[in-house]
C-alpha cells in the first residue's frame, strides 16, 4: 500500500512500483522508461527505509529469533499504520483509492504484457496481483488479525520456515510508539522519494 501511495505522490508509474518486488537485476532496458523508473524508485525506497535510524531504534523490540526479519515484519506494520492513519493523510476515501489502484494495476499489467518480452519474475507478479485483487489485500491491512495471517504465510515461504506472526505481539504491545515512528518515517520517505524521482527522470 505504501509503495502505491508513493507512486501517486511522486506521479510515477503504479505498475512499476508494484513490480519492484518481483523484477530483479540491473538490466531493465527492455522495460518502458516510465515503468523502469517506478521499479527503480521502489528499490531506492526499500533501501532508504532499511537504513533509516528508526529501523535500528526499533531493533530491541523484536525477540531474538525475529531480529534478522524485522524489516519484513515492519513493512507490513507500516501498511497497517498507513491504513489506520488514512483519514488524516489522504483526502480520498480509502476504499475508493484502493479500487482505483486495482483497476490501474490490472490495466497497466495488460498493456505491459502485450508490449514487453516476458521477464523473470513476471509470472509470480501476475499471480500475486490476481490474489491481491481477488482477496482485497490492501483493505485487509487495516486489521491486526490479517497482518498476523499475512506474516505467517510469508514466514512459511522462507527458505527455512520462521514464525513471523510472533512479531504481532510487538505491534499490539507498542502500537502507539510504532504509529508515531511510522508518521516520522513516512514523511521522511516521501521527501526522499520526491528528491529521487528528479534524478531518475534525468537518468531513467
Amino acid at each position: 500500500m505504501a509503495h502505491l501511495w508513493i507512486a501517486e505522490a511522486t506521479q510515477t508509474n503504479r505498475l512499476g512500483s508494484f513490480l519492484g518486488d518481483f523484477v530483479k537485476g540491473k538490466d531493465l532496458d527492455a522495460i518502458p522508461p516510465e515503468i523502469r523508473i517506478g521499479i527503480k524508485l521502489h528499490r531506492l525506497v526499500d533501501g532508504y527505509t532499511d537504513r533509516h535510524p528508526i529501523l535500528q531504534d526499533l531493533r530491541p523490540l523484536f525477540p531474538s529469533h525475529l531480529q534478522r526479519y524485522r524489516g519484513i515484519c515492519l513493512d507490513l506494520f507500516w501498511d497497517y499504520c498507513l491504513s489506520q492513519q488514512w483519514n488524516a493523510l489522504h483526502s480520498q476515501p480509502k476504499a475508493l483509492w484502493i479500487r482505483k489502484n486495482y483497476t490501474t494495476l490490472q490495466t497497466e499489467m495488460g498493456r505491459f504484457e502485450t508490449s514487453t518480452p516476458a521477464l523473470p519474475g513476471m509470472a509470480q507478479a501476475k499471480f500475486v496481483l490476481r490474489r491481491l485483487i481477488e482477496y482485497d489485500w490492501l483493505s485487509s491491512y487495516h486489521g491486526i488479525d490479517n497482518i498476523r495471517i499475512a506474516l505467517e504465510r510469508i514466514g512459511q515461504r522462507l527458505k527455512k520456515s520462521v514464525p513471523l506472526e510472533d512479531s504481532v505481539d510487538v505491534l499490539t504491545t507498542h502500537e502507539d510508539h510504532l504509529q508515531a515512528c511510522f508518521a516520522e518515517l513516512f514523511n521522511d520517505t516521501l521527501t526522499f522519494s520526491k528528491q529521487s524521482v528528479a534524478d531518475l527522470t534525468d537518468h531513467p
